[in-house]
């Protein structure tokens, strides 16, 4: 049994290994969107600890994934990077990031003023 990760572009890879939040926290610190509630620009911040393969992928409440961006091999380092939620409608979504070490996600409230 193995767990494959899927991206839009038709892209697959299995994942090494299927880690907990807490483990994966141990690669993946400080993962924050701001502001949330957003209504255009989201600042998204994350510290890695080791070097890393990154997807961010955002999904409504039904599950379906709404925007990706392949954020490619990164050295251990803190990022921040800018992400247009302007044309998302109003509402809850989830946002991901995917490495073939795991999966973290939190919420994100979509806001329109």
């Amino acid at each position: 049994f193995q767990v494959w990760v899927a991206l839009p572009d038709g892209t697959t890879f299995p994942l090494d290994e299927v880690v907990g939040i807490n483990e994966l926290a141990n690669q993946v610190s400080d993962f924050l969107i701001m502001p949330n509630p957003v209504s255009s620009q989201a600042t998204i911040q994350y510290t890695l600890t080791e070097e890393l393969e990154l997807n961010l992928n955002i999904y409504d409440m039904n599950g379906k994934m709404v925007r990706s961006q392949y954020m490619g091999s990164q050295a251990p380092d803190t990022y921040t990077n800018t992400v247009d939620v302007s044309n998302l409608p109003q509402g809850v979504y989830h946002y991901s990031m995917v490495s073939p070490k795991g999966v973290l996600t939190k919420r994100l409230v979509v806001t329109r003023r």
